[in-house]
């Protein structure tokens, strides 16, 4: 008979050992199961956890919010480690937050990190640690490496960014394959007739800080 023993921090001690933050005592053979179902595959920690895990990002999809469609973008269930591999985020619940209020904690709060909602502007999409109980939250910046979230949040995750329309309204879109988000509707940039054989320099709606995919139509 085997006890399942939940540990909130593991921290790489070398390239064979890590160590254990947890309220029990540990003693024998241990395996590491991922977090989400417990029934994925499985290490054992005499590997490096850190390099096990990578970047993995499980669920925590983010989509616009029924309840304010323009403002409010919820986050589903999932985890992923943090930024720097130290600890994993978690959310076992959906978390809904308002990019048109200052941030507070909680599900329904607002969610913007510093100042009010810009008009055709980007924002980042984090998930934030608090320090002092580990508890997880989120919010919006527009810092690609959160500068302005909450004091006593030191650990982050970027996990999806946004835009906002002329009217500081969120532009609708739906996330696939973990990292690809599409507009509701796409954006025309160019609009003009066959420009013979001379090569044409047109600026395109695009994002500097992160890789992006342009997808191009005609």
């Amino acid at each position: 008979m085997s006890n399942d023993i939940y540990a909130d921090k593991i921290i790489p001690v070398s390239s064979n050992q890590v160590s254990i933050n947890s309220s029990v005592n540990v003693t024998g053979n241990i395996t590491c199961v991922s977090p989400d179902t417990g029934l994925s595959s499985s290490v054992l920690l005499s590997n490096d956890f850190a390099k096990y895990i990578g970047n993995t990002l499980s669920g925590l999809t983010i989509s616009n919010s029924s309840g304010d469609l323009e403002h409010d973008i919820t986050t589903a269930i999932g985890y992923c480690p943090d930024s720097t591999g130290t600890y994993i985020l978690k959310l076992t619940s959906p978390l809904t937050k308002r990019i048109d209020a200052p941030w507070s904690s909680g599900n329904n709060s607002g969610g913007l990190f510093s100042g009010s909602v810009a008009s055709t502007t980007w924002y980042y999409k984090f998930l934030i640690r608090k320090d002092s109980d580990g508890t997880v939250d989120s919010g919006f910046d527009t810092s690609i490496t959160a500068a302005n979230k909450p004091s006593g949040y030191t650990y982050y995750r970027r996990i999806g960014a946004v835009l906002t329309n002329g009217s500081q309204n969120i532009v609708k879109f739906r996330q696939q394959n973990k990292n690809e988000f599409i507009w509701d509707i796409l954006v025309q940039n160019c609009a003009t007739n066959h420009p013979g054989m001379s090569a044409v320099l047109q600026a395109v709606t695009y994002n500097q800080k992160v890789t992006l995919r342009s997808q191009l139509a005609s």
